[in-house]
C-alpha cells in the first residue's frame, strides 16, 4: 500500500495519485477529556474521518493519538512523568506530540492508556491498521538523550522506574561506579521497554478486530550489535541518541506474539546515511525481521525528507516487499506529479 501521512489534500486527489491507505489521526485529549469520560462527538467525527476514507477507496490507519496526552493523565498518581539523572522532568507542549506520561513503569498510567486504547478498539469500524507505540510522537521509545536541560539524559529516575532496578544500582547515575552497575541499569531500562512495547501490542491486539494489522512504530536508528557493551563500559557516558531512547528493536521484535498480525515500522525509513557495516533503519530492521512478519516504513517529513530519501524507501519497499509505504507530507511538497515521479 501507499499511504499518505498529513497530506492536507482531499481523499479523492490522493486516490487519484496512486495512494490507497490515509493515516487518520486521532487525539486522546480530544476523545477522553476528563478521566473515564469519552467524548461522542469527538467519537463520531473520527468515524466520519475513517467512513469517508473508505468510501473513495482509500483503506484508514488509526493513528490513535496517545502522544496528545489529556492533561488528566498527569495525575493519577505514581511517577507519572519521566526524569532524567539531572532531576528534570520531561514535558512538552500539549499540541507537540511529544507531552507523554510514563506508561513504561507507572501502572496507574498504563492502566489509563489501556482503557483508551480499548474504547477506541470497541467504538470504531472499518480500520484497516493501528499505528501502536504509545510514547513520544507515537513511537516505541523513551524520550531522546537530547531533550532536558543536559545531554546525555536517561529517563529513568522517576519513583516507579527506580522500583524495577536491583537495588544494588537504585540511585546510581551514569559515570559514577563500576561497568557492572551499568550493564545492570541498562539492561532493566531497556527490558521496562521492551515489556511495555509487549503490552501495549497485546492491549491493541485484543482491543481491534484480528484482522486489523498492528504497526510497531519504531522511530530512531535502532540499538546495533556493539552499541550496548561500548556504553556500558563507558558507564553510559555520551552514549548514542538510540541507547538512550533503548531501541532495543532484536528484543523486542522477537518477543511479540502473532507475528503475522504485526508490522514493523520505521518511521526514519528516508534515512540515507547507513553503508554496510552501520545499515539504515529500514535496512536494520529487515536484517533482523522475525519469520513471517512483516515490514513498513515512512518518511521523516517536517522539511527533512529528499528526493533520495524517498527514493530509497520506495526502493526498499519494492525489494522486501513492504506491507506499505507511508510518505510523511508533515512540511514536505505534495504534488501529484512528485509522486508519479516517485513511486509510479
Amino acid at each position: 500500500f501507499l499511504s499518505a501521512l498529513a497530506s492536507g489534500s482531499s481523499n479523492s486527489t490522493l486516490r487519484a495519485s496512486g495512494f490507497n491507505q490515509l493515516v487518520i489521526s486521532a487525539s486522546w485529549a480530544e476523545i477522553e477529556p476528563n478521566e473515564g469520560s469519552y467524548s461522542a462527538s469527538a467519537t463520531t467525527a473520527l468515524q466520519s474521518q475513517i467512513n469517508a476514507a473508505i468510501s473513495t477507496g482509500l483503506q484508514p490507519v488509526l493513528d490513535p493519538g496517545t502522544q496528545y496526552a489529556p492533561s488528566w493523565i498527569f495525575t493519577v498518581g505514581g511517577g507519572t512523568q519521566f526524569i532524567d539523572q539531572f532531576g528534570d522532568v520531561f514535558s512538552g507542549s500539549a499540541s507537540s506530540g511529544n507531552d507523554v506520561a510514563n506508561a513504561v513503569t507507572d501502572m496507574a498510567v498504563r492502566a489509563q492508556l489501556g482503557h483508551y486504547i480499548t474504547y477506541l478498539g470497541s467504538h470504531l469500524t472499518g480500520v484497516t491498521a493501528v499505528r501502536v507505540g504509545g510514547l513520544a510522537y507515537g513511537e516505541l521509545r523513551y524520550p531522546s538523550g537530547q531533550s532536558g536541560s543536559q545531554a546525555n539524559a536517561y529517563w529513568f529516575y522517576d519513583a516507579s522506574s527506580q522500583a524495577t532496578l536491583p537495588s544494588s544500582v537504585q540511585g546510581w547515575k551514569p559515570g559514577t561506579g563500576k561497568v557492572a552497575q551499568a550493564t545492570a541499569f541498562l539492561a532493566a531500562y531497556n527490558a521496562a521497554m521492551v515489556n511495555y512495547g509487549l503490552w501495549i501490542e497485546q492491549t491493541a491486539a485484543s482491543a481491534f478486530p484480528s484482522q486489523t494489522r498492528l504497526e510497531i512504530m519504531l522511530g530512531g536508528w535502532g540499538e546495533r550489535p556493539g552499541d550496548v557493551t561500548a556504553a556500558e563500559s563507558g558507564l553510559l557516558v555520551d552514549t548514542p541518541d538510540n541507547v538512550n531512547m533503548a531501541l532495543d528493536w532484536t528484543d523486542l521484535l522477537s518477543q511479540l506474539a502473532d507475528s503475522s498480525r504485526i508490522v514493523a515500522y520505521s518511521t526514519y525509513a528516508d534515512a540515507t546515511q547507513g553503508g554496510s557495516s552501520n545499515p539504515d533503519p529500514a535496512a536494520y530492521i529487515h536484517s533482523i525481521l522475525p519469520a513471517g512478519m512483516a515490514e513498513a516504513g515512512e518518511s521523516t517529513g517536517n522539511g527533512q525528507t529528499t528526493a533520495a530519501g524517498l527514493a530509497l524507501m520506495f526502493q526498499d519497499a519494492r525489494t522486501w516487499g513492504w506491507y506499505s509505504t507511508t510518505w510523511n507530507f508533515t512540511g514536505q511538497p505534495q504534488t501529484p506529479a512528485q509522486v508519479d515521479s516517485a513511486w509510479l
